[in-house]
């Protein structure tokens, strides 16, 4: 008869480490897979190092990044094949998303959160926060349990690892390829920036706000906007002459935003060069250590917008 497990170790089913949503998404497929299988529901825990009172969900919740980068399949496919702008996703995907009230892009950090909470809540997973690994223990190379540096251990059948850097999987002894080194990029990679938000902005305020600035940059003779356009170019030609250029289309037609059901997506520097000219800070992410970009805008039922637009150095 096996010895009884001391109190500080705990056994699941399924562990995962990180809250990034893919990494819960799985989670609630293999609980339910599980369920379906032998009908009884698995025991399942999530462990990640930030702050659930912070909110469940990673990037996405606890870092506010509410714009959904969803692809958008081109009009002759969703032609052919009856499909939505978005194609058709998941299941489990979609309804993520209905719990969390996305009409298109928008996504509420406040109502994700709940939303993940009730599906990890649904197959019975606990959730363990504020933690950090003192040891991975192996047989072989398969992970049997992770020992956290409070002294409890937590062994499990299946591990996930959701985190943004591969930690268990690093903590693990597997060697991490730095960037896109798959690709043959190691110094190249996806950047985490800030996000913020406004309040009190309206939609149509934003949009006139823009459409002047449009109007007056590409104005050669409005000699004060061209001030502002030359000193968001730092004084070169070359650069102003470019902003000028990119503030139009290849029509001639000004590059105004687009804005859908629950999002903006600005086309245009306009918003930027008035910005870095206010700054007295030249359009250049090497030069100045920071863009206003192109913003991407989800815009929330209660007139709040996310912004990201921001690109750090």
């Amino acid at each position: 008869m096996p010895s009884p497990e001391p109190s500080s170790t705990r056994s699941y089913d399924f562990i995962g480490f990180g809250d990034e949503v893919p990494g819960i998404l799985t989670l609630v497929s293999a609980a339910r897979e599980f369920q379906r299988r032998t009908g009884r529901k698995p025991r399942t825990l999530i462990l990640f190092k930030g702050s659930s009172a912070n909110g469940v969900g990673g990037h996405l919740v606890r870092g506010g990044l509410s714009y959904l980068d969803r692809s958008r399949v081109p009009s002759d496919i969703r032609r052919t094949y009856n499909l939505p702008t978005f194609g058709e996703p998941s299941a489990l995907y979609q309804e993520f998303l209905q719990r969390s009230e996305v009409t298109q892009i928008a996504l509420d950090p406040r109502k994700a959160n709940r939303a993940l909470r009730q599906m990890l809540e649904s197959v019975g997973a606990d959730i363990l926060s504020g933690i950090a690994i003192d040891a991975v223990l192996k047989e072989g190379s398969a992970i049997t349990g992770i020992k956290l540096t409070k002294g409890e251990t937590y062994v499990g059948k299946q591990f996930v690892d959701s985190t943004v850097n591969a930690e268990l999987a690093q903590a693990a002894g597997i060697r991490k390829l730095p960037g896109f080194g798959t690709l043959g990029l190691p110094q190249s990679e996806l950047p985490v920036t800030l996000v913020f938000e406004t309040e009190g902005l309206s939609i149509d305020r934003l949009r006139r706000i823009e459409y002047e600035y449009l109007r007056r940059f590409t104005n050669p003779n409005d000699a004060e906007a061209q001030g502002w356009l030359n000193i968001a170019a730092g004084g070169d030609p070359v650069l102003a002459d470019y902003l000028r250029r990119d503030l139009s289309d290849r029509f001639g037609n000004l590059k105004t935003m687009w804005i859908g059901a629950d999002y903006i997506d600005v086309r245009s520097k306009a918003l930027s060069i008035a910005y870095h000219a206010y700054r007295h800070k030249k359009l250049s992410l090497i030069e100045s250590g920071i863009v206003f970009d192109n913003g991407n805008i989800a815009l929330f039922p209660d007139g709040r917008m996310s912004w990201n637009a921001l690109l750090l150095y």
